[in-house]
Parts: structure tokens; C-alpha cells; sequence
């Protein structure tokens, strides 16, 4: 054996020879070996098996364990994590995930630390931020992936995207169930594996306290959480009581004080914010190409001689961030965008037409209110030229004063650029875009610009703009550019005026472009076997009222009711939806039977023990030659009402009361006779306090849900916000100077033709067009 190593340097080396036994561990080598393993199996064991977390053994590591069992000399825990090394590739999202993940759970990031910084490379930098991108919030709290366990399909989409509050509600409700029974079991569990005897009752107290008690909230924040799950209860119960005692009411034949309703708005038709509900009126398009696919193309069928483009998109166009850095740059990257092909096509008229940035009183007020309170917004600023491009440029549009400066000086400096671009006989037209916004004008040659008087205009929307220059231009092939679905429903009547033009409606503007031809759609109307009962000259009409009443910006939509589904037609009965130039408001019965209809749907069962089928079966057992048709229809409609009580689960799906659908009707009849006036120079705009609407104190305009007399109903049915007494005297005279037009005509009607039903394939059930069930239209 060599007995100094510096010896190796030197040529007399002494060597010892050795013999097997010299290998022998001594007693002192085994009695380490011996107290190392022992410690080690204990560290192990008590590391990978230690229960309920009842000492510390997880938060250190070996070095200090064993430092602490041979010494009581307190030992600083050194704040670092090791990572073995992993046989996967580097360099690859998978392998970076799994790193992420596991330096979460070892540092325990949201309760020991808010943050975790991670350095790396480019490389790395790059994968985090596409890691990211994919990942998005798909992995918060796990909720999503338990949605994508117990729901699929439409179902999933609306319970993952929270569109639907209900199925989402239930959802998350099924998940705190389950979150507190899965609590409750370990506590259960931890009680029955564990004997409270021989442990410390704090402990187990301490545990079953971290369970049950969020010690985040404060005192304040826990009563008014308490206040909040007793207001929501106590209206869940309410409503389930007043539906037992409806159901019990039917089948002891016993009559109770009222059933209209217990909630002082009609919920199907208003949110709980006492605004109109919106639906998601793009779909229509998807409907209507189902249903009638010759209307619709991806390619025009003609050249147009004349393009109108609704301006109000053109302003949503995001400005480059390094091209655009000035307003004078983003204007002429518009006009290039948007005009100059145009002109290059030898395009004979190009308008561009914008809202009326100060327009009148309007329902639609309603609807911007809604939007302005969800969106975020900048102050005003004094656009020019020179000025730079905001940072966020949709917070700058919100701000309705920008967006009023923008249109303005959009509309100059697009006249002082056609001047030089326009080519011999094209003219440009712009509408709207002035601080009179009935003005319009044109640039016909180049440095020639006047007012073009043949088209001034008191029309305040944009969707209804386009085709008042549409009718007004001598061109016969015309493109509309307008990504509104109003836009083609407000032309479909127009269109009789406009036989002799090709207009055709462009609906998208990137890849998969989509042309809404308003002419082949009046022929596929016709052709409709559906609608062979009504008259042609009328379907137009009838089609955008149907629009019109389920749902736009100026009316609400109905809760869960946004599709139609069947289509049947019934002759020979009283009021049509197209009547609308009359003061008979008899089209009113049409809708009754429309919306009758509809919510038969959700309440056919209950009628089954009358043997009753169809809608038509019940309107004969309660017709009466001896009351007027309104009162017919409201003995109909009652009969549904009162079925669907026991059958839905919230007023949010209640058959609106009589006068609530009255108004409604009220309300939509305002936006037909203003859409029917659309190529009309001096649009009359009627009066909207006589349909549905009221003035505020402030000002601002507000939706009168209900009847004065329904209101009452609610106040003496149990006590409601302070402010209900107040709707009720605010609308009492207002109601009851509408209420005076109701003549409903004279009763010409029996009820056996009342219903002339079509049969009606099952796969074309949900290819009709539009936002409601598509029955009886006449």
C-alpha cells in the first residue's frame, strides 16, 4: 500500500502486498454503514408515507434530515430545488410543460410564492411564448377539461364559452358539489383511519377548519357573500313555491289569485339589468343558406356599375402599427383599400354612406348604452392629419366624439382624393359623413364637387342608407357592402321598388366571401311550397317583420326561443304580419298565434291527457262565437301559459303576460314602419312614447315592459324593489292612452279554419330561416 501519494513522484516507491482479509470493513466503518442506512430507509419512508402531512419530512431534504437526527443544532433550509435530469428531448414544448409543471407544484406558485421567474435562451423564450398561445387559459382550475368529460357538442360550447347562464350555472353548481363532498370524504376518511384518542384533537379540529372555512375573505366580504346566497335562494325558493302551488292549483281545480306572473319584468324577454336580451343574429345567414341555397354565393354573378359600402366598417379597419403612425397615413391606406379597386374596375358609382353621428331620440340608444357600459373607452382627443394613431385603437372608437371627428374628417379627405384618382365617368358619393348629416355629396370630375340635393336624406342609420342610394342610383347592377344582417332584411320590401336591378348584399370581405343576392332570395320566397297560401307582393314583408319581432337592436329577443324550426301556414284568419301601413292592428292576432305556437313546443305534453295534438285542437275547445277574437286569443294563449308553469324551470322562459307581448308588438311595429320608409327622403319617424317606449327624467329613453295593471299584480303579490309603485304611476297614462287602439277588427273567424297545417318534412325542421319557429306567418 503506498503511504504517501507525493511518493508516486519519486522512483523508490515501497510496495506492501495485501491479502483478502485487509478488505474487511471494521467495526467502526460498520457501524456507519449500519447508521446511514438506517437513517436513509427512515428519511424514505417517512418522505413517500407520511400521513396528512404531520411533520415536515416533505419540505426537507436528506442532507438536513440526517443533520438534524445526529444533532440538535437548528439547520437553515436552503431555498433551492434539484431537478433530476430527464431522458427527453430538449428543446420541445412536451419537455418544457412538464418543467412548468413540476416547478409549480415544488414551489408551490399561488400559495408560497405569487411568482416564478424562468431564465432561459431564445430558444426557450420562443417555446414559452407558442406554449402559451396554445395553451391559453385551457388549464385554469381544471374546469374545462371536466366540462369536456361530461358535455359535448353545442352543449359543451355553451356551458365552456359561458353563453348559456343556466347550463353554465348548473355546471359549476355540480362542481362545488362535488369539490365539498370530495372535502368532506377525506375528513371522513382521515377521522376513520385515524384514532382521535391517541392524537391531538386540535390537529383534526385544524384540519376540518382549513376545509370548511375560506380564510381569505374578510369579515365583511363573508356576510355580504352570506347576503348573496341568501337573496339567490330566497328567490329560487319563491319561484319553486309559486310553481308547486300552480301545479297544485291544476289538478285540484282550484283557482289561485293570478297567473301571470311574480317578477315585476317580463324575465322572457328582459335581462335581469332591465335590458333587451341579444341574440346572435349571424346565424340567420347560416339558416337562411340551409334553407334556401341558391340566394347566397361565394362569387358575384354580375359586374356592378355601382358599389355602396356602409362606412361604419370602414372605420373598424385596425391601423398598421408601422405603417399608419399618423392619421394622414391610415386615411390614404383606407382609400387605397377601399376605393381605389374599385375605380381600377371602371366602377361607375362608388358611395360610402355613414351613420348620423348625432342622431334623434332612438330606441337604438338602448342598445349603444349597453355597449358603451361593456367597452372601454379613451377621452376625447382633437384629431388632424398630423395627429398620431392611438395606441388601443377600439378605445378610441368608443369614444363616440372620436368616432364623430374620425367620420368627419374621413369624408374629407376621401372627396379630396377622388378628385385626383377618379377616372372619366366614374363619380364618388359620400352620405352622411358631415356635421349636417342629411347632406351628401359627389365628386362627378376630377376637382368638381357638389351636393347631391337628389339624395339628401333625414335617415340616421347606416343599414338603412345603403338603399336609399341604392334605389336612387341609375345604375342596374348594384353591390352593397354591409356585414349587418339588418341590412338585407331591410331591402327584402324595397326590393319590389328595385325589380329591375341586380343588387346583391356582400356579407364578408376576407377568404370565404359571401353575396346575399336580393333577388334570387324574393324568387326562392315564391317558389317556397311553405308559402304558397300567401300572397307574393306580401312575403317580403312578412319575412322582415318575422325578423323584426324575434329579435333585432331595437327589440329584445326571447329567452331560449332563437330558431325557427317548422314551417306552417294557416289561411283565412285575422291580421297578417305584413299589415303595417294600417291603422287595424289586427296583425297583432298573427303574432299572438306565432308566439302561441312557439312555446306550444315546450308544454304539448300537458295537453295530452285532452288528447289535444296541436295548437289547433286547443284554440277549438276554447273558441267561443260569442267573444271577439282578442279575447279568443287570449283564452289560447292563456291555456299555454298556465301549461308552462310546471314545466320550465325560471320566469326567464314564462309565456310573457298579454299586455307584455302587446307592447313588444307595439315596439316592433315602430321598427317596420320605419324600415318600410328606407327609400324614402323625409322618413316619419313615429311617435315613441304610443309604442312601447317612455322618457325618463334625464332624458333617456326606456322600454315599457309591462302593463300598469300587471305591475300592480306583482306589488300586491309580495313586496318588490321600492321603485316598482314608481313604474306603475309613471306608466298608468301612458299605457292607457295606447291602450284606446284596439280594434281588432270584426269576429269573421270559426275555429275550425283557424290552423290549415302543412306537413312539413322532419329535415327541413331546422333548415327555415330566421331567429323563431316559422308558423303560422299569416
Amino acid at each position: 500500500m503506498i503511504k504517501d501519494s507525493a511518493a508516486c513522484l519519486s522512483k523508490n516507491v515501497e510496495k506492501v502486498s495485501f491479502d483478502l482479509i485487509d478488505f474487511d470493513s471494521t467495526v467502526s466503518e460498520k457501524g456507519a454503514a449500519y447508521s446511514v442506512s438506517t437513517v436513509l430507509f427512515e428519511f424514505c419512508y417517512n418522505k413517500l408515507l407520511s400521513l396528512n402531512g404531520s411533520n415536515n419530512i416533505g419540505q426537507t431534504n436528506l442532507q438536513t434530515f440526517i443533520s438534524e437526527k445526529n444533532s440538535n443544532i437548528p439547520v437553515e433550509t436552503a431555498n433551492v430545488k434539484y431537478h433530476s435530469l430527464l431522458n427527453e428531448q430538449a428543446d420541445s414544448k412536451e419537455t418544457l410543460k412538464t418543467i412548468l409543471d413540476k416547478l409549480h407544484q415544488d414551489f408551490k406558485i399561488g400559495r408560497e410564492l405569487k411568482h416564478l421567474v424562468v431564465v432561459g435562451d431564445g430558444k426557450t423564450y420562443d417555446l414559452l411564448v407558442k406554449l402559451k398561445l396554445e395553451l391559453k387559459d385551457d388549464l385554469n382550475a381544471g374546469l374545462k377539461e371536466l366540462i369536456e368529460l361530461f358535455h359535448h357538442g353545442a352543449v359543451g360550447a355553451a356551458v365552456m364559452q359561458a353563453t348559456n347562464f343556466d347550463k353554465t350555472h348548473y355546471f359549476l353548481m355540480q362542481m362545488w358539489e362535488a369539490f365539498y363532498l370530495q372535502q368532506i370524504s377525506a375528513i371522513l376518511k382521515y377521522a376513520e383511519e385515524n384514532d382521535l384518542n391517541d392524537q391531538s384533537e386540535e390537529n383534526y379540529i385544524k384540519k376540518v377548519s382549513f376545509v370548511l372555512q375560506n380564510q381569505k375573505l374578510n369579515h365583511d366580504e363573508k356576510i355580504q357573500q352570506h347576503l348573496d346566497l341568501m337573496s339567490h335562494f330566497s328567490l329560487q325558493f319563491r319561484n319553486l313555491c309559486c310553481r308547486k302551488q300552480i301545479a297544485w292549483s291544476k289538478e285540484q281545480y282550484t283557482p289561485i289569485s293570478d297567473l301571470q306572473q311574480f317578477i315585476s319584468l317580463p324575465r322572457a324577454i328582459v335581462d335581469h339589468d332591465g335590458l333587451p336580451y341579444k341574440g346572435d343574429k349571424s346565424k340567420t345567414v347560416g339558416i337562411c343558406h340551409s334553407r334556401y341555397p341558391d340566394a347566397l354565393e361565394n362569387k358575384l354573378h354580375f359586374k356592378p356599375d355601382c358599389v355602396i359600402i356602409d362606412g361604419m366598417f370602414v372605420l373598424n379597419c385596425k391601423p398598421l402599427k408601422y405603417s399608419n403612425r399618423l392619421f394622414a397615413d391610415f386615411l390614404v391606406s383606407l382609400f387605397n383599400r377601399w376605393i381605389i379597386p374599385y375605380i381600377q374596375l371602371n366602377t361607375k358609382e362608388i358611395h360610402i354612406v355613414f351613420d348620423d353621428q348625432s342622431p334623434q331620440l332612438s330606441p337604438k340608444d338602448i342598445e349603444r348604452k349597453r355597449r358603451d357600459e361593456k367597452a372601454e373607452t379613451t377621452a376625447k382627443i382633437l384629431i388632424s392629419e398630423t395627429t398620431k394613431i392611438p395606441s388601443d385603437w377600439q378605445a378610441f372608437l368608443h369614444n363616440r366624439e372620436n368616432k364623430k371627428q374620425l367620420v368627419q374628417l374621413v369624408s374629407e379627405k376621401f372627396l379630396h382624393f377622388a378628385k385626383i384618382a377618379l377616372n372619366s365617368g366614374q363619380s364618388f358619393v359620400i352620405g352622411g359623413g358631415f356635421e349636417n348629416a342629411s347632406i351628401t355629396k359627389v365628386v362627378e370630375k376630377k376637382n368638381t364637387e357638389k351636393i347631391a340635393t337628389n339624395l339628401e336624406t333625414n335617415i340616421s342609420e347606416g343599414d338603412s342608407r345603403v338603399w336609399f342610394h341604392a334605389n336612387n342610383s341609375q345604375c342596374k347592377n348594384i353591390l352593397i357592402y354591409s356585414l349587418d344582417n339588418d341590412t338585407y332584411h331591410i331591402g327584402l320590401p324595397i326590393m319590389q321598388k328595385c325589380s329591375d336591378k341586380n343588387i346583391a348584399v356582400q356579407l364578408s370581405y376576407k377568404n370565404d366571401l359571401i353575396f346575399f343576392s336580393m333577388n334570387r332570395s324574393i324568387r326562392c320566397l315564391e317558389s317556397d311550397p311553405d308559402l304558397h297560401s300567401i300572397e307574393k307582393d306580401d312575403l317580403p314583408l312578412i319575412i322582415q317583420n318575422l325578423f323584426i319581432l324575434t329579435g333585432c337592436d331595437y327589440v329584445s329577443f326571447f329567452k331560449d326561443h332563437e330558431f325557427i324550426t317548422t314551417s306552417l301556414v294557416e289561411n283565412n284568419v285575422i291580421g297578417k304580419l305584413s299589415l303595417t301601413n294600417s291603422d287595424d292592428i289586427s296583425s297583432f292576432l298573427s303574432f299572438i298565434r306565432l308566439i302561441g305556437c312557439e312555446y306550444w313546443r315546450k308544454c304539448s305534453s300537458a295537453f295530452l291527457r285532452e288528447k289535444l295534438e296541436t295548437p289547433e285542437q286547443l284554440y277549438r275547445t276554447v273558441y267561443s262565437s260569442n267573444l271577439s277574437p282578442k279575447e279568443n286569443h287570449i283564452a289560447w294563449i292563456s291555456k299555454i301559459r298556465e301549461a308552462l308553469y310546471s314545466r320550465v324551470p325560471s320566469e326567464e322562459f314564462y309565456l310573457p303576460s298579454f299586455d307584455a307581448l302587446f307592447l313588444h308588438w307595439k315596439r316592433s311595429y315602430w321598427v317596420s314602419r320605419v324600415w318600410v320608409q328606407a327609400y324614402c327622403e323625409n322618413v316619419q319617424y313615429p311617435s315613441l312614447t304610443y309604442f312601447g317606449w317612455k322618457l325618463e327624467i334625464d332624458g333617456q329613453l326606456d322600454v315599457i315592459w309591462d302593463s300598469p295593471e300587471n305591475l300592480q299584480k306583482v306589488c300586491n303579490t309580495e313586496e318588490t324593489e321600492e321603485n316598482t309603485a314608481e313604474t306603475v304611476a309613471s306608466t298608468q297614462e301612458l299605457y292607457n292612452s295606447e291602450s284606446d287602439a284596439s280594434d281588432f277588427g270584426d269576429d269573421t273567424m270559426d275555429g275550425s279554419v283557424f290552423f290549415e297545417l302543412q306537413n312539413v318534412d322532419d329535415d327541413d325542421l331546422e333548415n327555415i330561416i330566421f331567429n323563431f319557429q316559422y308558423r303560422h306567418l299569416a
